[in-house]
C-alpha cells in the first residue's frame, strides 16, 4: 500500500483539528495524533513523513501553548520522550503495512492497540521521571494512568479503524471509475 498527497493532507488536517485542543467542543474530537502516526507507518515507510509529522506535532503544541491559551504543563524535559513514544506506534504501523492486513483483519486493530498502548506507556513513564512536576508515588500515578489508558488509546483504534475503512473505499472507487472510463488515445 502507498499514502497519497490527499490521505497526507487529511491526516495534517485531523491532527492539527484534534490536537490543537481549543475552546470547550475538543472533548467531542478526542486527539488523533497516534492514529496519525500509525497510519504514517502502515501506508507509507518513508522516515521523512514521520519526521515532517513530529514537527507538526511540535508545531501545533508551540501554537496551543504561544497563541492558543493552553498550559504549558506538558513542556518539561519529558517532552522529548514523545519522538521515541510517536516513534513506537510508527513503527508498529510499518510492521502491519509491511503484512498489508486487511482493515477488517483483527490482527491490524491488535497491532494498532499494541502500538499505542507502547506509545502511551512511553510518554507516561517518561512524564513521571523528568516532567519535575509529578509529587505522587509510582502506584498512585500508576493508578491515574490506568484510568486515563482508554481515554488515550481506544481513540487511535478508532481513527485507524475508520480511516482505514475510508481509504479503502477510496481506493475502491478510484478503480471502478478508472475501469468504467479508460482512457481513450
Amino acid at each position: 500500500m502507498s499514502i497519497t498527497r490527499g490521505f497526507i493532507a487529511v491526516l495534517a488536517v485531523l491532527m492539527g483539528v484534534t490536537r490543537f485542543h481549543y475552546g470547550d467542543g475538543h472533548a467531542f474530537w478526542p486527539d488523533a495524533s497516534l492514529a496519525v502516526f500509525f497510519l504514517l507507518g502502515y501506508l507509507s515507510s518513508r522516515p521523512a513523513l514521520l519526521a515532517g509529522f513530529l514537527g507538526l506535532a511540535g508545531t501545533i503544541d508551540v501554537l496551543a501553548v504561544t497563541a492558543g491559551g493552553i498550559s504549558s504543563y506538558c513542556f518539561t524535559p519529558a517532552y522529548a520522550l514523545l519522538l521515541p513514544a510517536y516513534a513506537a506506534v510508527w513503527l508498529a504501523g510499518r510492521y502491519g503495512g509491511c503484512r498489508q492486513w486487511s482493515p477488517l483483519n483483527p490482527a491490524l486493530a491488535g497491532l494498532t492497540l499494541l502500538g499505542c498502548s507502547a506509545a502511551f506507556l512511553i510518554s507516561e513513564v517518561g512524564f513521571y521521571l523528568y516532567s519535575g512536576t509529578v509529587r505522587s508515588d509510582v502506584l498512585s500515578y500508576a493508578g491515574s494512568m490506568l484510568r486515563y489508558y482508554p481515554s488515550c488509546v481506544l481513540p487511535g483504534l478508532a481513527y485507524v479503524m475508520i480511516l482505514l475503512c475510508g481509504e479503502t473505499i477510496g481506493r475502491y472507487r478510484s478503480v471502478v471509475f478508472a475501469a468504467r472510463n479508460p482512457v481513450q488515445p
